[in-house]
């Protein structure tokens, strides 16, 4: 289980994690994170660069680390939301990885 809090200047993000794992050196992740851009204000913030307002975001990642003939192949797929409070207005994306890693 993974769980860690971060906070900054004005931002702040929730991480809830569970990583599996068997002999076989197969292994899974699965990452729920929540947080808060620019939360001193909801007036548009020009000195910060991520965001104008205050934005809620909630992404959710999996991934899959396989263990192949020329290293070790790693597979994800995540989901991001972001609300922008000022407009309410939600965006989304959907993104995805492979990485093949060989040590030598």
């Amino acid at each position: 289980m993974v769980a860690s809090w971060v906070k900054d200047a004005d931002g702040r993000t929730h991480t809830l994690g569970l990583r599996l794992s068997t002999a076989s050196e197969i292994s899974g992740l699965v990452l729920l994170r929540s947080g808060e851009l620019n939360r001193g204000g909801v007036v548009p913030d020009t000195r910060n660069t991520v965001a104008l307002g205050l934005v809620d975001l909630w992404n959710l990642e999996t991934s899959a680390k396989l263990p192949a003939k020329l290293g070790d192949l790693k597979v994800g797929l995540g989901v991001d939301y972001a609300t922008d409070q000022l407009t309410d207005r939600l965006e989304h994306s959907v993104r995805g990885f492979a990485e093949l890693r060989y040590q030598f």
